[in-house]
């Protein structure tokens, strides 16, 4: 057992009062000896013992003081049959909690397969230490293998953060793709407006907010003119232009960030102001008809004239969102069947 296996045989002490000097300075070494190499014990500690040590040193030289080596021999007694009870129960406690680190860090370990196969290793050789009684051969393996781990875990550490970092970007990627994809799903090919099901998702989410805002709102519905015809005469291409030019005009004519432009439908768009009451409304739908009827249509070198016509509604208090579309649309229906190219409101 090293240090602790040390057996002290202290000189006879029946014949301490009739000892040479150097008989007792033999011993008063040997107190001092016993008392450096002490260790803590529960009832003691080390430096209480080696001042005990060093007053008994002094008074064994001193011929006066009867008894003084009995007293250091009962001393030291005591304190080797506290060690022998006490260096076992701590070598067994130390083993034990050794064997359960021993097994939480097999576990730990295990998953990690660039690590586990070192690692196991050992704290197999320190499970082999701990089943000895060898307190020399213990620390040595524990100290080693607890440089092994600390060097081991630090590099699994270090490609768990590499890992982690890979997946962050891994996961921004994602992120950037899934909005990508979000917008798409919300825009119309053709024109890069929104469309129909991003048109409703958003008008219902907007109408919950106008009673918060108590600000106006307005719904602007355009249908380009005679369409069908422009299809027959020159073809889908062309009608495909003519969409994305009202599109295009439409963008230009209500360039507020509030403003929503959406395509409905066909050759159907739908508008909604918002903070815009029904004279703001009309203003900003005339500047587009206007636009629409002065700007002809280049079709593959064909110039088509285009116009459109527009109906307007604003919410009324407590009013859904499908009852004021459906009084945009209804506005909408009376411009064509007063001529087109123009705009009616519902006042």
């Amino acid at each position: 057992m090293g240090l602790f296996s040390r057996k002290t045989r202290p000189s006879p002490v029946e014949a301490a009062p009739a000892a040479t000097s150097s008989t007792l300075d033999a011993i008063a070494d040997l107190a001092r000896g016993f008392g450096r190499h002490a260790f803590d014990l529960p009832n003691e500690t080390a430096e209480k013992l080696e001042r005990r040590m060093e007053d008994w040193a002094k008074r064994v030289v001193r011929p006066d003081e009867d008894g003084a080596v009995e007293e250091l021999k009962l001393v030291i007694l005591r304190r080797r049959q506290a060690e022998k009870k006490y260096v076992p129960k701590a070598l067994k406690e130390l083993k034990g909690a050794l064997m359960e680190a021993l097994a939480s860090l097999s576990e730990a370990v295990g998953e990690d397969v660039e690590t586990a196969d070192r690692l196991l290793t050992r704290l197999s050789e320190l499970a082999n230490a701990v089943d000895t009684d060898d307190l020399t051969q213990l620390q040595n393996r524990v100290r080693s293998t607890v440089e092994d781990l600390s060097k081991e875990l630090e590099r699994s550490r270090q490609r768990a953060e590499r890992r982690m970092v890979q997946m962050g970007e891994h996961v921004e990627v994602l992120q950037a793709d899934l909005v990508k994809a979000k917008k798409k799903s919300a825009t119309d090919s053709l024109t890069g407006l929104y469309n129909r099901s991003a048109f409703d998702q958003d008008f219902d989410r907007i109408s919950r907010l106008i009673p918060l805002t108590n600000q106006p709102l307005s719904v602007v519905m355009v249908d380009i003119d005679h369409f069908k015809q422009v299809n027959d005469t020159y073809g889908h291409p062309a009608g495909d232009i003519v969409i994305r030019n009202t599109a295009d005009e439409l963008v230009r004519a209500y360039p507020r960030k509030s403003d929503y432009v959406a395509r409905y439908g066909g050759e159907e768009f739908v508008v909604i102001l918002r903070d815009a009451n029904l004279d703001d409304a009309l203003k900003m739908t005339e500047r587009l008809l206007d636009a629409i009827r002065s700007t002809p249509v280049d079709c593959d070198g064909t110039m088509v004239e285009v116009t459109c016509s527009a109906g307007v509604a604003q919410v009324r208090r407590g009013e859904s969102t499908k009852a004021l579309l459906a009084r945009a649309d209804a506005m909408l229906y009376r411009a064509k069947r007063n001529g087109r190219d123009r705009v009616v409101v519902d006042r």
